[in-house]
Order: C-alpha cells, then structure tokens, then sequence
C-alpha cells in the first residue's frame, strides 16, 4: 500500500512537470496558444470536477467538497468567457484587456470565497441545489455588473498596466485562501490525509498565483505566463481529487465520512459485545428458539464451560416441564409481533441436571437482518430461598399469634387495626375483611372519634 501511495505521488508530480513543460513551450511560440492552452485546460478540469460532484452529490457528505465542485460550474463559466474575450481572440468585448482582466478577477474572487465559505461551513449540511441556486445567481448578477450595467471596476488599463484595484482584489483574493488554508487545517479530521495534502498545495499553489499576478505590467509578460503556470498547477492538483481519487479510490475520498461512521459503528459495537461478555447477568440470543449467541455468564449458569458449547443447542432443552407450555408460549408471541415480554419466574435446569430458579425477559432483536431473539436469564435462587425462609416464618408467627388465648390486636401510628388474633375476632364478632383498617374505637367503643 505504502509503495502503490509512492508510485502514484511520483507520477502526479510527474503529470504536472509534464503540462507545465509543454504549456511553456507552447509560450515560446505564441503566447497567445499558451493562455488559450491554459486556459482550456482550467475550464475542462472546472466542468468535470462539477460534473463528478454534481452526479454524486447523494454520496459526497463533506460540505466542503460539495461546495467546491459546485464552485467549478461558475468558476469555469467565467474562465471561458474571460478566455474568449482576451486580445487576440476577437470573440467577446473586442478583444478588450480590461474585459477579460475584470471576467478573471471576478473567477478569482467567486474561487476563493467559495473555499473559504467551504471551509467554514464543512460541519454544517447544506442542500445541493441550493448550493448551485445561489452561485448562478450570483454569477449572473457579476455578468450584469460586467456587460450591461458596466459599473464592476476597471481592472486593466492600456499603456498603464493594471489598476489598484487590481492589485488589491488580488491580495484579497489571497487572503481569502490563506484563511481557508488555516480553516482547514483546524478541520483536518473531516479530510483524507492525501487529500488533504492536495487540497493545501492546490491552496498554496493559488496563493502563489494571486501574489504573482499583483506584480506584472505587460499582459503578455513573464509573470503572467508564470501566474497561469501556477493556476492550472492548483486546478491540476484539485483535479486530482475530484477526479482521480473519487474515481479510483472512492472509499478514500466520496465515502471517508461513511467510513468513519462505519469505524465509530464498529467501535460502539466493541463496546456494546463488551458489555454483553462482561454483563453478571446471563444473557443469551436464539433464533427460532436455536441458541447463536450466549456470554460466559450464561455458559456458568447453565453449568456448560464454555459458551461455545451452548451454540446450536435448543432453549427449551433447558426449561423445566412444569413451564414448557408458558415458555412456548412465549416464544410464540415473539416470533408473531410480540416485541418484549414481562419478567416471568421459571425453573430451569442445567447440564449437570440441577434445577435453578430464574427470572426470564426476552426482546426482539434483529442480527445481520434477522430477527432473533434476545434473552437475559437471572439467577433468583438465593431470592426464592429467602422468600421460602420469610414465608415460612410468617406461617409459624401466625400460628403462634392465632394460639394466644386472649384477644390481641396491633395497630399502626394513626391507630388503624394492621393484625388480629382469632380470639379478637371471636371478641368482636365480625370477619377479619371487617376488622382490619378499622379504627380501634370505631370497634371497641363505637365512636368515629
């Protein structure tokens, strides 16, 4: 894997050596070819990054990368526009310097913003038409400024070169990739590693761009042509990602956030069989009453070594007789609609032939898209016995309190009769159900007071 990672970095910077060199070549002949070369190659990198993105918008999750590959439709409109009204094509704007000086300024800005608002926005869920509502809106209202209105500022000048504004629009425009690069950075665990990587180069690369395209003078002069170099560098770069990675490694790129919800699935459920494995109680999971699942509590109450012992065998194997109807019942209910049922107090027996009190509740479960069912098993032996002792000596105190010859009763703090013996009912005359929650002078003097 490390070496396929290495491979197809050397070929990318491989790739772009390769255009670079023979976009410069083209200048050497015609400077006029190379920026049309340039930028042509700019807009079929911004049609198919909106194309990839725009086709799977249902599967993209990174706000970020949604807003960017939207970006390209807009940002490649104005490209081409700008393209074809440059001195020399004849096309759009007489081929007037200022025009397509203002068409590029206005793809550069609508760029960076776009980065920038991505940046900021990565965490939040942003619908895609939405998203491409806004940004041809925008876009038409920059052609309006532009071609009908006339009021977006001169951006070019013949004989003076370009303008302030020009100078300062790009140093904005740099800025506002410098803080999407910083954004980025602080929301770096939303990306990729590789592709974030590309998309800090692309960023740098557009920075560069920005910072050379302040200085030139001459529309034909080296630092424009270095300007172009470092543009289609950082559309190269970012073509890269939308195109290759989200082509070639899809779950790298489209699905990284499916992924990390996979492994935090992953993770919850490690932490959930965790407690499954660990739980005191004895739990165990049946299909059509076949068991599939049982922790080691559940091995240790059944009197088996291991749970895997238990896999295969049937729960009913382990019910006591007296309970086979109610527990087939039960199951019954499970299996038709029945989602949970209330605790029941059974017999179970081991595998050793012991007969352990138990206190079952079971719920539908659904594993691997089948239903199953999921079952906690309490042992209440210990309960049942302490129940045994309390009711046995409830017995002989009631024995013991109803062979006292003289008439006894007991009352509680508002002077209500809680227990009588028999010779008080003898006393009174009445039924227990007559004594009992009586007021002892409602009996004994015949006052309500």
């Amino acid at each position: 894997m490390q070496q396929k990672h290495l491979t197809g970095k050397y070929a990318a910077i491989l790739q772009i050596i390769f255009i670079v060199m023979s976009l410069y070549l083209t200048s050497l002949h015609s400077f006029l070819l190379f920026h049309v070369l340039v930028e042509f190659f700019s807009v079929v990198i911004g049609f198919t990054i909106f194309a990839i993105t725009w086709n799977s918008r249902k599967y993209i999750d990174n706000t970020f990368i949604l807003l960017i590959g939207i970006s390209f439709l807009p940002v490649g409109i104005l490209d081409l526009i700008h393209t074809l009204s440059c001195k020399g094509m004849g096309v759009v704007g007489a081929s007037d310097p200022d025009l397509a000086t203002q068409l590029w300024i206005a793809a550069r800005y609508f760029s960076s913003l776009s980065f920038l608002a991505g940046s900021f926005l990565v965490k939040k869920k942003i619908s895609p038409n939405l998203i491409l509502s806004v940004f041809l809106g925008i876009i038409a209202m920059a052609f309006l400024s532009i071609f009908y209105f006339g009021n977006f500022p001169a951006m070019y000048i013949e004989g003076q070169g370009i303008t302030n504004i020009k100078v300062v629009s790009e140093y904005l425009i740099a800025l506002f990739f410098i803080c999407s690069l910083f954004l980025l950075y602080f929301n770096r665990s939303y990306f990729d590693k590789r592709i974030l990587g590309l998309l800090v180069l692309a960023i740098n690369a557009e920075i560069i761009s920005e910072l050379i395209f302040t200085l030139y003078v001459e529309a034909n002069g080296g630092l424009n042509l270095a300007g172009h170099i470092f543009k289609v560098t950082a559309f190269y770069l970012i073509y890269l990602v939308f195109v290759e990675f989200s082509l070639m490694e899809p779950f790298r790129f489209l699905f990284k956030n499916l992924k990390d919800s996979e492994s935090a699935l992953k993770e919850s459920e490690g932490r959930y069989k965790a407690l499954v494995e660990f739980s005191p109680e004895a739990i165990i999971v049946h299909r059509q009453g076949e068991i599939i699942y049982s922790n080691q509590a559940a091995a240790d109450l059944l009197q088996a070594g291991h749970p895997a012992e238990l896999e295969g065998m049937n729960v009913i194997n382990f019910v006591h007789k007296e309970y086979f109807g109610i527990i087939k019942e039960r199951l019954g209910k499970l299996n038709n609609g029945l989602n949970r049922t209330d605790p029941l107090d059974i017999k179970i027996i081991g595998l050793k032939g012991d007969i352990i009190e138990a206190e079952v509740r079971s719920m539908v479960v659904f594993l691997q898209d089948s239903k199953a069912v999921f079952t906690i098993v309490k042992d209440i032996t210990d309960r049942k016995k302490s129940e045994d002792v309390l009711r046995v000596a409830a017995e002989e105190w009631r024995r013991t309190f109803d062979s006292i010859s003289d008439p006894i009763f007991i009352l509680d703090k508002e002077s209500r009769i809680i227990q009588v013996n028999k010779a008080f009912v003898k006393l009174i005359g009445k039924d227990y159900d007559e004594i009992l929650g009586k007021k002892c002078f409602e009996l004994i003097h015949h006052r309500d007071d």
